[in-house]
């Protein structure tokens, strides 16, 4: 009997004996036919002659498959990476994304892919796959028993599951706010650090899908631990000239104050799928066919298109340390992951065999190391990859000259799209740190007397919020390129924990205050708050807490429903508060309050219907027309800021200090988008402005400038800017 060991070497030095025999270099005898094989894997064969062949690749119908192995020295290696990309919500929402609802829009169902990824781990130990929005494992995880769940613990620490980026989603670079940015990513890193520990941490940054790139996400990444940054989208003529210059994969150097601390190992891929012709999704792509009894065996082609494909990456991407990778996967795939990794059993096997590349099962970390291992000198960058443009180029480096026919792709659109939610996104993130914030602060308030204090419940408060704002970071959720259907599914995620979030402040400050029964009034912008508006008699209690780390004055708009005069009491020094109240045109009443806020904390007024002991009621003001020949200025100790009266435009700026004033013009103006059919020279029939891209309909070369169309010219279409007259 043979060990597996011994069989690959009977079968290697036999695909050297038939290669002499096919040479002339020796004579077939009869002592060499009645080799016996007594068993090599399955089926059994009783010659050399009995192994079947295809082309000069011996066959192993059945296995088994040799799929260990790992980079050898002086072979071009080919990192194959197993990976699914699962949008937290697109063209379907985070929810149909998950269970695979909605399928007459997109099939896609992420349970399912984590289900059978597992399974299919969990039957060969060399198999590998990489996953990265932890907003979907969760929720699967959560779904688990113990005993899956400590099954998938084995896979993690064995190195065959690897999370990488490990956000709660695959974040947007360019429309969120620095920290929602970092915060999401902390979200995922504490699901993992609770559940596989430390050692689970990702090393790897992998932004495969957004549309540009920040070189802030080195500098995070980098100070997260990672070591590299891996990404599919940049400018189409950048990445013809680096392909031709092999610099895909550099060193980024983001941050100069920081230095070589923040440096990071940066690749772009080639998008982020499957090599052409290997997808198994749905059975798209023809599978290996091994058996000798069939009359299709394409063992031989689809190993000669495999490293075809490699020698061709190669040329781009090897830069002498011989190793590239194959990203395998793409959106949403890997539902069934069976295929998959039978298919890429064979292949790696059967590629191994033919020896003229080694492949392999791998991740972004062992590619990461296989390149540090080269010693091999990097080009550096640093500073954004923005914007995005898609298209096809050729670069020529005899002359230094991109040619391309392309043009108007550039995704700035999304920039803008969706102001509304981008908005929504902006003050979700402000209330969360407001309410994390009085969470420790009352965490702390009860625990000063107590021998054992309480548990901190502030993360728990937050956590819904923190998890809806996770979602929105994602890039078609912030940016504005998902379906409408799903940008109210993100609103409604966030409207969910900024309820639960307000209903914590309140209780917070309830119990830090001793104001009495408190109720948020998130609508103050409309002078909406029944609490002030019912109010018509004797007092009530006005809580305002300030977030900043800096004393600030706020005027306080607060609509009452109190029909009499009203008078404010500061409650920590029971002094009267300056105040007005303002008659609405709707025929509402608003009292304005300037109160003062300590940084980091809260203040207390108590408004008193009629005069209080002490402080008058606040006046009532009156409606003034302002002379048309007149101006408006508001002013502090530092800035005047005048207005027209006219147009109620800004007209002017004076620095008080230096005594300077900048006379300026301001005007409202649009732009009409293109519906992408301008016969025009580089056009690209059919690329209208959009969510993503930006492009206004304006006939390419002409002379004088592409101007929006003024708002107030709209009307006879004349697009030039409005002359406005400056008044002081």
């Amino acid at each position: 009997m043979y060990s597996f060991s011994e069989c690959l070497l009977l079968v290697a030095s036999l695909l050297l004996h038939n290669a002499n025999i096919a040479a002339g270099r020796i004579a077939l005898s009869d002592t060499e036919t009645s080799i016996k094989v007594e068993k090599c894997g399955k089926p059994e064969f009783q010659s050399i002659q009995d192994i079947p062949l295809d082309g000069n690749i011996p066959l192993s119908p059945r296995g088994p498959y040799k799929t260990s192995g790992g980079p050898i020295q002086g072979k071009l290696n080919v990192h194959v990476v197993p990976h699914t990309h699962d949008d937290v919500g697109w063209l379907k929402t985070v929810d149909q994304y998950f269970y695979g609802r909605n399928s007459s829009i997109q099939n896609a169902a992420v349970q399912f892919i984590i289900d059978t990824v597992v399974l299919a781990l969990e039957e060969n130990p060399d198999r590998k796959f990489i996953y990265v929005e932890i907003a979907f494992f969760k929720r699967w995880w959560d779904e688990q028993s113990p005993a899956k769940q400590a099954s998938v613990k084995r896979l993690v620490v064995n190195g065959q599951l690897e999370f990488i980026n490990g956000g709660w989603c695959m974040s947007d670079e360019a429309a969120p706010f620095y920290v929602d940015m970092v915060d999401q990513q902390t979200l995922g890193h504490l699901f993992l650090k609770e559940h596989f520990g430390e050692k689970a941490a990702p090393r790897a940054g992998w932004q495969i899908d957004p549309f540009g790139h920040s070189n802030f996400m080195a500098t995070a990444y980098a100070l997260m631990g990672m070591d590299s940054w891996f990404f599919g989208r940049i400018d189409y003529q950048d990445r013809a000239k680096r392909e031709n210059q092999t610099t895909l994969e550099m060193v980024m150097h983001p941050s100069a104050s920081l230095g070589s601390s923040v440096d990071i190992f940066t690749g772009v891929t080639r998008g982020y799928g499957f090599p052409s012709g290997f997808c198994w999704e749905h059975n798209q792509d023809d599978p290996i066919c091994d058996d000798p009894r069939m009359e299709e065996i394409n063992v031989k082609s689809r190993v000669d298109d495999f490293v075809s494909a490699a020698l061709e990456q190669a040329e781009h991407y090897a830069n002498k340390d011989g190793n590239i990778m194959f990203t395998m996967g793409e959106d949403f795939c890997y539902e069934n992951a069976f295929p998959w990794f039978v298919n890429m059993d064979k292949l790696i096997h059967y590629v191994n065999l033919d020896g003229r590349v080694n492949a392999f099962y791998s991740t972004p970390s062992m590619y990461t190391d296989a390149k540090h291992a080269a010693n091999v000198t990097w080009t550096t960058k640093t500073d954004d990859w923005f914007p995005y443009c898609d298209g096809s180029a050729t670069y020529d480096p005899s002359t230094a000259r991109i040619d391309t026919n392309d043009g108007h792709a550039q995704w700035t659109g999304y920039f803008t799209s969706r102001a509304a939610l981008k908005r929504n996104v902006r003050a979700a993130s402000s209330l969360l740190q407001s309410c994390r914030q009085l969470g420790l602060l009352q965490h702390a308030h009860a625990s000063k007397d107590a021998w054992c204090p309480p548990p901190f419940e502030a993360a728990v408060a937050g956590s819904s919020l923190w998890e809806g704002l996770g979602l929105a970071q994602h890039h078609d959720a912030v940016s504005g390129t998902s379906k409408q259907h799903v940008a109210d599914d993100y609103a409604v995620h966030l409207q969910r924990g900024s309820d639960a979030c307000q209903a914590s402040m309140a209780g917070a400050l309830e119990q830090l205050s001793g104001a009495g029964q408190l109720v948020y009034c998130p609508k103050l912008n409309e002078s909406i708050c029944e609490a002030t508006t019912l109010w018509t008699e004797g007092n009530i209690s006005v809580v305002v807490y300030n977030p900043l780390g800096q004393e600030r004055v706020e005027f306080l708009r607060i609509p009452i429903g109190a029909s009499g005069g009203v008078s404010v009491i500061d409650a920590t020094t029971f002094q009267c508060v300056e105040a007005q109240i303002v008659a609405e045109s709707t025929g509402g009443r608003t009292l304005a309050v300037e109160a003062a806020l300590p940084a980091t904390g809260y203040s207390v007024y108590t408004l008193v219907a009629g005069a209080g002991p002490q402080c008058r009621a606040a006046d009532t003001s009156e409606r003034r027309l302002v002379s048309p020949s007149g101006s408006n200025s508001i002013q502090n100790a530092m800035l005047r800021v005048v207005v027209d009266p006219a147009t109620n435009q800004l007209a002017a700026l004076e620095n008080k200090k230096i005594g300077k004033t900048v006379r300026m013009t301001q005007w409202w103006g649009y732009y009409i988008a293109s519906d992408g059919h301008h016969q025009e020279a580089r056009e690209r029939l059919g690329q209208a402005s959009g969510a993503y891209i930006f492009r206004p309909a304006c006939a390419e070369g002409d002379v004088e400038p592409c101007l929006p169309t003024s708002v107030a010219e709209s009307g006879s279409g004349n697009s030039s800017r409005p002359n406005t007259t400056i008044l002081e």
